[in-house]
Order: C-alpha cells, then structure tokens, then sequence
C-alpha cells in the first residue's frame, strides 16, 4: 500500500526539476516586516489618503 504512494510522490516531486516555482515562496519574517515598515516611513507616507475636493 505505501510503495504506490511512494512511487506517485516520487513523480510528482521530480516534475520540480524540470517546471520549478515562479516566484519566491510566501514567508513572513519579522526583518521583512520591519524592512517594508522603515520604507514606508522613508518614503514620507506614501499611499496616505488624500483630500480630492
């Protein structure tokens, strides 16, 4: 029952060689979260709402 299963995995992570991820894996680490926070704040604000009357 488990050497199917193997056998299946075993293909299935071996298309990863051949077709690998797009894009960089979704991860949260407190130094980008302080990275994105010292850029906003250099930045002056940016994305803050504006008064359009």
């Amino acid at each position: 029952m488990v050497y199917p299963a193997q056998d299946f995995a075993a293909q299935f992570f071996s298309t990863f060689k051949e077709f690998p991820p797009a894009q960089k894996a979704a991860t949260f680490t407190l130094n980008d979260a302080l990275e994105k926070m010292s850029s906003f704040a250099t930045m002056g604000g940016a994305g803050k709402a504006t008064n359009r009357t």
